[in-house]
Parts: structure tokens; sequence; C-alpha cells
């Protein structure tokens, strides 16, 4: 999954949103340490489950959000995503396919399935 983030951010424009949907442990955090690689992110990249989110510097800025904890649109105010989505950088945004209000917002939404313990299916849809 880290080599599949590589690669992607090898073709990412700057200042795309990228929406990473499936089920817990299915490879969205890894995927995005993946992306930090490729941008030599100067830290490590971990899950910003209970700090909903974490912003790295690196080749480009990359804001790393996971919504997996918010239920409810007025939250995404309060953590000021609507400033953020204009910043410059790519963001990734976990779980973002909770709140309909913002795909509109979306540049790509990729969705991870797990198939077995090893094995993964990644669809990337370009959506803008």
């Amino acid at each position: 999954m880290v080599l599949l983030g590589k690669l992607f951010a090898e073709i990412l424009p700057d200042d795309e949103v990228v929406s990473l949907e499936g089920d817990l442990g299915s490879g969205k955090t890894t995927f995005v340490k993946g992306v930090g690689k490729a941008l030599n992110v100067d830290s490590e990249i971990i899950s910003p489950t209970f700090v909903i989110l974490k912003d790295y510097s690196g080749e480009k800025s990359l804001y790393h959000f996971d919504f997996y904890r918010l239920s409810e649109d007025t939250q995404l105010l309060d953590i000021g995503f609507f400033d953020i989505i204009d910043f410059n950088g790519v963001k990734f945004i976990e779980w973002g396919n909770k709140f309909n209000t913002i795909k509109k917002y979306f540049d790509y939404v990729i969705r991870f399935e797990i198939v077995s313990e090893y094995l993964r299916i990644v669809r990337i849809y370009k959506t803008n």
C-alpha cells in the first residue's frame, strides 16, 4: 500500500483533495504514508483518528484528515475544514464519504476493499 501511495503522489497535481474510503484496517493511512514518502515529508505519518487533522511539510504541504469520529456537518466548521480546503497542498480525507456536503470538493475518490488479511482491492476515481 505504501508503494501505491508513492506512485499516486507522483501523478498528483498540487492542491488536490482526495477522499479515502474503506473499512477500518483497509490501508487508508498506510496509503497516505506512501504519499508522504514520495513528498519527502519531514516526519512520520500517523493516523489522525483522535486529533482529526495532521499537517505535514515536504515538497508539498500534506493535510491528512480523519472524519471517523465526526458525526455532524457543523463539526467540519469547528475543525476549520472549509478554510484548510483552500490552502496550498494536497489534502487526504479518511472517511470523507460520511458527509455529502463536501463531496463537491473531491478531486479523487479512492476506495479500499479488504479481500483477505494480505489482499486489498483499491479503486481510484477522478471526480473533477
